[in-house]
Protein backbone atom coordinates (compact mmCIF):
# COMPACT_ATOMS: atom_id res chain seq x y z
CA UNK A 1 0.00 0.00 0.00
CA UNK A 2 2.84 2.28 0.78
CA UNK A 3 4.47 1.63 -2.82
CA UNK A 4 1.41 2.87 -4.51
CA UNK A 5 1.29 6.18 -2.20
CA UNK A 6 5.03 6.84 -3.22
CA UNK A 7 4.33 6.08 -6.79
CA UNK A 8 1.27 8.38 -7.04
CA UNK A 9 2.96 11.01 -5.17
CA UNK A 10 5.72 10.44 -7.48
CA UNK A 11 4.04 10.72 -10.69
CA UNK A 12 2.46 14.02 -9.23
CA UNK A 13 5.66 15.25 -8.49
CA UNK A 14 6.62 14.68 -12.04
CA UNK A 15 4.00 15.94 -13.22
CA UNK A 16 4.66 18.97 -11.52
CA UNK A 17 8.01 19.48 -12.76
CA UNK A 18 7.27 19.05 -16.07
CA UNK A 19 4.28 21.77 -16.03
CA UNK A 20 6.85 24.45 -14.68
CA UNK A 21 9.34 23.52 -16.78
CA UNK A 22 7.30 23.94 -19.92
CA UNK A 23 6.06 27.40 -18.54
CA UNK A 24 9.11 28.09 -17.96
CA UNK A 25 10.48 27.28 -21.64
CA UNK A 26 7.40 29.07 -22.94
CA UNK A 27 8.47 32.12 -21.07
CA UNK A 28 11.71 31.76 -22.15
CA UNK A 29 10.22 31.44 -25.78
CA UNK A 30 8.42 34.22 -25.87
CA UNK A 31 10.73 36.62 -24.39
CA UNK A 32 12.83 35.77 -27.09
CA UNK A 33 10.59 36.35 -30.12
CA UNK A 34 9.88 39.47 -28.28
CA UNK A 35 13.42 40.85 -28.32
CA UNK A 36 13.91 39.25 -32.25
CA UNK A 37 10.72 41.22 -33.00
CA UNK A 38 12.16 44.62 -31.53
CA UNK A 39 15.64 43.60 -33.09
CA UNK A 40 14.01 43.49 -36.40
CA UNK A 41 11.45 47.05 -35.59
CA UNK A 42 15.24 48.35 -34.69
CA UNK A 43 16.93 47.12 -38.50
CA UNK A 44 13.40 48.16 -39.95
CA UNK A 45 13.61 51.74 -38.78
CA UNK A 46 17.55 52.12 -39.13
CA UNK A 47 16.43 50.94 -43.12
CA UNK A 48 13.88 53.59 -42.97
CA UNK A 49 16.26 56.49 -42.18
CA UNK A 50 18.61 55.82 -44.39
CA UNK A 51 16.72 55.68 -47.36
CA UNK A 52 14.96 58.97 -46.16
CA UNK A 53 18.31 60.14 -46.03
CA UNK A 54 19.45 59.05 -49.55
CA UNK A 55 15.87 60.66 -50.91
CA UNK A 56 16.33 63.70 -48.90
CA UNK A 57 19.47 63.90 -50.79
CA UNK A 58 18.12 63.29 -54.19
CA UNK A 59 15.10 65.29 -53.96
CA UNK A 60 16.44 69.02 -54.26
CA UNK A 61 15.15 70.69 -56.38
CA UNK A 62 16.96 74.22 -58.03
CA UNK A 63 15.26 77.11 -58.82
CA UNK A 64 14.42 78.83 -61.91
CA UNK A 65 17.55 81.41 -60.45
CA UNK A 66 19.46 79.26 -58.95
CA UNK A 67 19.65 77.09 -62.03
CA UNK A 68 20.22 79.88 -64.57
CA UNK A 69 22.98 81.09 -62.65
CA UNK A 70 24.62 77.49 -62.35
CA UNK A 71 24.09 77.67 -66.29
CA UNK A 72 26.09 80.71 -66.26
CA UNK A 73 28.84 79.36 -64.22
CA UNK A 74 29.34 76.29 -66.34
CA UNK A 75 29.29 78.36 -69.54
CA UNK A 76 31.70 80.70 -68.00
CA UNK A 77 34.44 78.62 -66.52
CA UNK A 78 33.45 75.86 -69.88
CA UNK A 79 32.97 72.69 -68.28
CA UNK A 80 31.84 69.84 -70.44
CA UNK A 81 27.95 69.21 -70.04
CA UNK A 82 27.35 65.74 -69.00
CA UNK A 83 23.71 66.24 -67.54
CA UNK A 84 21.87 63.49 -65.93
CA UNK A 85 18.31 63.43 -65.92
CA UNK A 86 17.42 66.24 -63.84
CA UNK A 87 20.22 68.30 -65.25
CA UNK A 88 22.66 68.18 -62.98
CA UNK A 89 26.32 67.57 -63.83
CA UNK A 90 27.73 64.58 -63.80
CA UNK A 91 31.91 64.25 -63.57
CA UNK A 92 32.19 60.74 -64.80
CA UNK A 93 30.80 57.53 -63.57
CA UNK A 94 31.78 58.00 -60.00
CA UNK A 95 28.83 56.77 -57.85
CA UNK A 96 30.96 57.65 -54.77
CA UNK A 97 29.94 61.18 -54.02
CA UNK A 98 27.19 62.73 -54.30
CA UNK A 99 26.14 66.89 -54.59
CA UNK A 100 25.53 68.57 -50.81
CA UNK A 101 21.88 70.27 -51.38
CA UNK A 102 23.12 72.96 -49.38
CA UNK A 103 26.04 74.09 -51.55
CA UNK A 104 25.97 72.00 -54.67
CA UNK A 105 29.58 70.92 -54.19
CA UNK A 106 30.04 67.09 -54.16
CA UNK A 107 30.38 65.54 -50.87
CA UNK A 108 31.82 61.84 -50.48
CA UNK A 109 29.63 59.19 -48.85
CA UNK A 110 31.81 56.45 -48.50
CA UNK A 111 31.83 56.27 -44.67
CA UNK A 112 28.29 56.86 -44.47
CA UNK A 113 27.22 53.98 -46.87
CA UNK A 114 29.60 51.40 -45.04
CA UNK A 115 28.84 52.33 -41.81
CA UNK A 116 25.29 51.57 -43.01
CA UNK A 117 26.19 48.85 -44.27
CA UNK A 118 28.11 47.46 -40.93
CA UNK A 119 25.51 48.44 -39.17
CA UNK A 120 22.91 46.21 -41.05
CA UNK A 121 25.21 43.53 -41.30
CA UNK A 122 25.62 43.15 -38.09
CA UNK A 123 21.63 43.67 -37.09
CA UNK A 124 20.87 40.99 -39.67
CA UNK A 125 23.84 38.23 -37.92
CA UNK A 126 22.46 39.20 -34.59
CA UNK A 127 18.44 38.66 -35.36
CA UNK A 128 20.40 34.91 -37.48
CA UNK A 129 21.96 33.78 -34.37
CA UNK A 130 18.91 34.24 -32.07
CA UNK A 131 17.06 32.19 -34.08
CA UNK A 132 19.70 29.58 -34.03
CA UNK A 133 19.82 30.08 -30.58
CA UNK A 134 16.26 29.25 -30.62
CA UNK A 135 16.02 26.45 -32.66
CA UNK A 136 19.04 24.62 -30.62
CA UNK A 137 16.87 25.42 -27.49
CA UNK A 138 13.78 23.97 -29.02
CA UNK A 139 16.35 20.66 -30.24
CA UNK A 140 17.55 20.30 -26.64
CA UNK A 141 14.20 20.42 -25.38
CA UNK A 142 12.66 17.52 -27.78
CA UNK A 143 15.40 15.79 -26.79
CA UNK A 144 14.77 16.08 -23.71
CA UNK A 145 11.27 14.91 -23.71
CA UNK A 146 12.39 11.75 -25.92
CA UNK A 147 14.60 10.68 -23.28
CA UNK A 148 11.81 11.12 -20.42
CA UNK A 149 9.86 8.58 -22.33
CA UNK A 150 12.25 6.47 -22.57
CA UNK A 151 12.94 6.40 -19.22
CA UNK A 152 9.34 5.82 -18.49
CA UNK A 153 9.38 3.30 -20.90
CA UNK A 154 11.90 1.43 -19.16
CA UNK A 155 10.63 1.70 -15.90
CA UNK A 156 6.94 0.61 -17.03
CA UNK A 157 8.59 -2.27 -18.46
CA UNK A 158 10.53 -3.18 -15.08
CA UNK A 159 7.73 -2.96 -13.04
CA UNK A 160 6.02 -5.23 -15.49
CA UNK A 161 9.02 -7.22 -15.03
CA UNK A 162 8.73 -7.76 -11.67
Amino acid sequence: MQENDLTSFKESIKKWIERFSAEKEEEKNSKLKKKMEEDEMRLKKSKEESEKHQEELKDVQLSKEERKKRNELLARYAYEENLDENGDLVFGDDKETQKDPATGIEMNTNALRVKMKEQADREKSKVAHEKKVAKDKEQRAKELEKKEKEKKRTQKKEKQRL
